[in-house]
């Protein structure tokens, strides 16, 4: 089964949803958590067990299938946050989508077992593939300028001071 549509994922940015703002006499909202897209091939390899429970769980039993997938991929996907899907967060969800859709079928009595689930495709969609690499590279970007920074410092502690341990102690007199 292929799910073509987009997925919703929470961003990177979202690492700790439940944040609140804790300055002192305001009201604590919530944040509200930001999404990425993500475009997401998944499929699911199943087994007939019951054939009689196939024809008779709906008029057509792969339809009502491929909403369960889609379903419960989707509300999997979204725990991850859209870097993580692209990455590690890819092998981790499989055994969760193949326990739920299994579970889903099973409740409907839908005869079958699901065998083999896989992510072949997870990246962002198509039309925004650019912005998406334009996004990276600036985050990469950035973190070599913050590098380089730390490093300049540095050199200018050891420069003024001799070393960097001689410096934090001048800093700390200060």
């Amino acid at each position: 089964l292929n799910i073509d549509e987009l997925l919703i994922c929470s961003s990177p940015q979202d690492v700790d949803r439940n944040a609140t703002d804790s300055s002192p006499g305001k009201a604590n909202p919530r944040k509200v958590p930001s999404v990425s897209l993500a475009a997401s091939d998944v499929h699911i390899q199943y087994r007939i067990d019951q054939l009689l429970d196939w024809v008779h769980a709906s008029a057509t039993p792969e339809d009502l299938l491929r909403k369960i997938a889609e379903t419960h991929a989707s509300r999997l996907i979204y725990r991850y946050d859209i870097d993580a899907l692209f990455t590690e967060a890819r092998l981790e969800i499989l055994d969760d989508i193949r326990n739920a859709v299994q579970s889903a079928c099973n409740e409907r009595n839908l005869g079958i077992k699901v065998v083999h689930v896989a992510i072949t495709a997870a990246h962002p969609p198509v039309e925004v593939a650019g912005d998406f690499e334009a996004t990276v590279v600036a985050m990469q970007e950035k973190e070599t300028r913050i590098q380089q920074a730390k490093q300049a410092a540095l050199r200018s502690q050891v420069e003024t001071t001799g070393s960097v341990k001689t410096f934090a102690r001048l800093a700390g007199l200060a």
